[in-house]
């Protein structure tokens, strides 16, 4: 991204000492914004637009600066997130960033939900600010077998299935008409262009008509809205008016009120003509405009000022070269600084468009042949690189639909205004609809970042969340079996594994602590001990003698606070046709099939065998008054496990200990789905009971490992129904007793924690079909051909990727997404036929 950073001066007029100071003043404050609370932004491209339960979600993330889109951030790790449509947290991961990205991978789980699943990614320090710039997009998620289990769904209903979700939404009327005047208001005698915007209960936009009528019934204007919802007409208020806008929404006509007509007020209209950006202020105000100023900015860093401007009308032109690509935010303040009018305009020139080609070796291939890509740059800038990821999916199946969000729509468009952006890539398209309803967005939808006002009145913002370079462990310490008696202690951590470490420190007095610097990627075995605080003793010599404290010490980590889940503003794709979703579904339950027919002949597959043995088990013994079944389907004694004091929580134990007992999300909102529950309800997690209670798996997840005596699974409806469970199962928690507590093995003041590091991402699968292996004979559906997240190239330069069709005749499509090291978004596409 190649751009002039330039103070424009209208030069036919003089400036006032008093606008000069104003306009100095609101200078300052932006900087002192943007210099001491640098933004950043965070996008995920990930392989498809859909997927069915049993897939793995595929993603690069890409964290950049908010002004320039580099990659010199303050941040260098990003928490991505799996959020089913219930809004329980599925899978976290965090990725280490290097040159603005990291890549990793989702497993959906066979017995998950279905809906609309939330993948959010942001970093720590992104939480000081609003959590609408997180990003946050929604995902379809289908079972392929829904059908086959009812076949009395119809794929219009299994279709829906793809958009259910329960997180409570802001409710919307089922008819909203909105209107927006440009520069904000309606003022006597001042042609405005008013941006129009309709959606339904759903905030999908809406194809109507309508008429704009005064007080006295005339019609003054027409106006009609494009698929998106958004629409345009141009009026000259008078002062007293009233004005309606009639619409036929359905069957029905209604009216809807347009903003009141202000007798005073000032209005900024900006036009584009040819290769110039017009400006006009206007103001009913005799000599308003006297000693004002207009302040342009894209994404907060000010490109111009323009000043000195007198009478009640100015005029005033911007070459389109002098200005970067995005939105620009213009503002008109009174010669006192103070906000009165504000518009947002466009520019995406194809000029600055980098120079980057993708190409294939031909368009038409064999099944199982090799396919050569290719990504070039031919732009000659020094030291300009480029950092992208590719994917190769079938084109029907599982292409994003065109005009759906990329890394170019969410840097340049997305990520700086409010609201969700209906089909952002149809902006995007070299028509002249899209360029007309693009300016109308900018009506419709306001700045994202900050608000003027608030601003210039305090331009600091409270940091609670500093930038993440490292990993943090944060806990506290209280005395021994008394977790509200807080203790200051000395603790030390060390590191269980190849590359040791050990840190030391001293609590506060409340006995917080904070390890910072830990570095490490996937699970990290580590040893935390405490000692109550000694002062050093003081020598003779003047030496001091470090004491040794009581290690009757509790050691608790404090679980991360996860922001709120919400909705709102979460992009999502087009929906795909019904009919499409149906041969997805086929070639997604034939891969499935494949895939588990094939890691059967692969494996050994041990038959479960149940002992039964009558022994005396006073563990038991001491529990089974409390117990409504006679036998479990399975029991688990958490201290005969090799391993098992490393677990942090009770499902980290059962973890991999049960067959069909899948452990989802993550710390401290963990959750178990017990197989063969119902998944199109999605009401399939199992029922807690702990001690013969059935409580909330809130209490499960706060339980000491080592508290529990054992634990066990029912599976079957028979067994579970006492609990006043369906057929979701249950997993019941015994505690041992005080006695049994005082025999654990556990040392005091000294607990094992498996801490999660960096996630390392899976490599993808690309079979070489040009050597002959016996694992070739497997058949190859694959919707999901190729994903390489870390495809990087300098000027000039050229890079080669290759990759084999599958067995399946069909279209593919090629699509690469990155952003070169000057801020320039990239999106490549190309497609080839598979014969």
């Amino acid at each position: 991204m190649k751009f002039h950073i330039t103070l424009i001066i209208c030069c036919l007029i003089t400036s006032g000492v008093f606008a000069q100071s104003s306009a100095e003043s609101v200078k300052e404050k932006l900087g002192v914004y943007h210099t001491n609370f640098p933004q950043e932004k965070v996008y995920i491209h990930h392989d498809k637009p859909q997927y069915v339960l049993g897939e793995k979600i595929w993603y690069k993330a890409y964290l950049l600066d908010a002004i320039l889109h580099q990659s010199l951030t303050p941040s260098q790790q990003v928490v991505v997130q799996l959020i089913d449509p219930n809004d329980e947290l599925m899978s976290s991961a965090t990725i280490w960033i290097e040159d603005g990205g990291g890549s990793g991978d989702f497993q959906l789980g066979p017995e998950w939900a279905t809906g609309k699943y939330l993948l959010r990614a942001y970093t720590a320090y992104q939480r000081n600010f609003e959590q609408s710039f997180f990003f946050e997009k929604e995902i379809r998620v289908y079972d392929a077998y829904a059908q086959i289990r009812n076949p009395d769904l119809t794929m219009e209903e299994l279709a829906e299935t793809g958009n259910r979700n329960t997180s409570p939404q802001e409710e919307l009327s089922t008819r909203t008409l909105m209107f927006f005047p440009e520069g904000g208001d309606l003022v006597d005698g001042i042609v405005t262009t008013v941006g129009v915007n309709a959606y339904d209960q759903n905030a999908i936009g809406v194809k109507l008509s309508a008429t704009v009528h005064d007080a006295d019934g005339e019609l003054v204007a027409r106006f009609n809205t494009h698929d998106t919802g958004l629409g345009f007409f141009n009026i000259r208020p008078e002062a007293g008016q009233r004005y309606t806008a009639r619409v036929m929404w359905g069957q029905e006509e209604v009216e809807f009120d347009l903003p009141s007509v202000r007798n005073d007020g000032y209005v900024l209209r900006v036009r584009e003509k040819r290769d110039t950006l017009i400006l006009t202020a206007h103001t009913t105000i005799e000599n308003g405009l006297e000693g004002g100023f207009i302040v342009g900015h894209i994404r907060g860093m000010l490109f111009g000022i323009i000043e000195g401007l007198t009478g009640s009308e100015a005029i005033l032109r911007i070459p389109l070269s002098e200005t970067p690509d995005g939105v620009l935010h213009f503002t008109l303040f009174k010669a006192d600084g103070s906000p009165v009018s504000e518009r947002l305009k466009f520019v995406y020139r194809k000029e600055n468009i980098p120079e980057v080609q993708l190409s294939l070796a031909g368009d038409n291939f064999g099944k199982r042949n090799e396919v050569l890509v290719s990504v070039a740059s031919s732009d000659t800038s020094s030291g300009m690189t480029l950092n992208g990821s590719l994917t190769v999916t079938e084109l029907e199946l599982a292409t994003p639909h065109k005009h759906a969000s990329d890394i170019r729509t969410y840097l340049l468009l997305e990520s700086d205004l409010r609201g969700r952006i209906p089909s952002p890539g149809f902006f995007f398209e070299d028509k002249a609809a899209s360029r007309k309803l693009l300016d109308v967005l900018m009506l419709t939808h306001g700045w994202r970042r900050f608000e003027w006002k608030t601003l210039l009145r305090d331009p600091t913002v409270g940091i609670d969340w500093i930038p993440e370079n490292s990993l943090t462990l944060k806990g506290h310490t209280t005395k021994y079996g008394k977790p509200d008696n807080p203790v200051q202690a000395r603790v030390f951590i060390s590191t269980l594994s190849d590359n040791f470490n050990m840190q030391e420190l001293v609590t506060e007095e409340n006995g917080e602590f904070v390890f910072n610097g830990l570095q490490g990627f996937d699970t990290i075995p580590l040893l935390i001990q405490a000692e109550v605080f000694k002062e050093d003793k003081a020598k003779k010599d003047g030496t001091k003698e470090a004491r040794s404290g009581s290690k009757y010490v509790d050691i608790f980590i404090d679980p991360v606070m996860l922001p709120l889940v919400s909705r709102d503003e979460a992009r999502i794709d087009p929906e795909i046709d019904p009919g499409v979703l149906e041969d997805y579904f086929a070639v997604s339950r034939r891969t499935q099939v494949v895939d588990s027919a094939y890691q059967d002949m692969m494996s050994i597959q041990l038959d479960e065998v149940t002992i039964q043995a009558e022994k005396y088990n006073p563990v038991e013994e001491q529990h089974k008054a409390l117990m409504l079944y006679s036998e479990p389907d399975h029991r688990l004694v958490p201290d005969s496990m090799t391993g098992g004091a490393l677990a942090i929580n009770a499902f980290e134990l059962i973890r991999g200990q049960f067959p069909g007992v899948n452990v989802v999300g993550t710390f401290p909102n963990y959750n178990a789905i017990i197989r063969g529950a119902n998944s199109i309800s999605g009401d399939t997690y199992a029922t807690y009971v702990l001690d013969g209670m059935v409580v909330d798996v809130s209490l499960i997840n706060s339980i000491p490992v080592e508290r529990i005596a054992f634990i066990d699974v029912l599976k079957g409806i028979g067994k579970s129904a006492v609990y006043g469970t369906g057929g979701n199962g249950v997993i019941a928690f015994y505690s041992k007793t005080a006695e049994q507590m005082q025999t654990s093995q556990q040392v005091i003041g000294s607990m094992n924690y498996m801490y999660s590091g960096y996630y390392k991402a899976k490599v993808f699968y690309s079979p070489d079909y040009g050597a002959a292996q016996d694992s070739h004979e497997k058949p190859d559906y694959r919707t999901t051909l190729y994903w390489n997240p870390d495809v990087r190239l300098n000027a000039l330069d050229k890079k080669y990727l290759t990759f084999f069709t599958g067995d399946k005749a069909s279209v593919y499509s090629v699509r690469f997404e990155g952003v070169t090291s000057d801020g320039a978004p990239v999106v490549l596409s190309g497609m080839f036929e598979v014969r």
